[in-house]
């Protein structure tokens, strides 16, 4: 089985001056992630977190896209205020969609629409 690969390295990329180091994580489909830092010491914390979060979470919050992980971070920052987790409203959400999508058969649709009468 591939795994991930984290590596700090000096940074000499003359689009990114004031980065002189980078962390480079190499993903097992051969995706690579970069980011850039200014010293070396939080290049290696950046990198001892995402060892950690290997460890922790395991592979798959990794591949999450970061556009996954923000709206994460977005909607729980959204539901504090209520007291309520992604989870609740992720349960509230499929219950909503199951009750709205019931199927209706052509008769009870037409009773509900246009009364007995018809």
């Amino acid at each position: 089985m591939a795994s991930y690969r984290i590596t700090v390295r000096g940074n000499k990329t003359a689009s990114r001056p004031k980065a002189k180091w980078v962390v480079d994580v190499a993903h097992p489909n051969g995706k690579r992630e970069r980011r850039y830092f200014p010293t070396k010491q939080a290049a290696e914390a950046e990198a001892q977190a995402k060892r950690v979060e290997i460890q922790n979470i395991g592979v798959r919050a990794l591949e999450l896209p970061l556009r996954v992980k923000s709206q994460a971070l977005d909607a729980q920052e959204a539901l504090q205020p209520y007291g309520a987790s992604i989870a609740d409203a992720v349960a509230f959400f499929v219950l909503h969609k199951q009750k709205t999508r019931v199927p209706v058969s052509v008769n009870h649709g037409k009773v509900q629409c246009l009364g007995p009468a018809l």
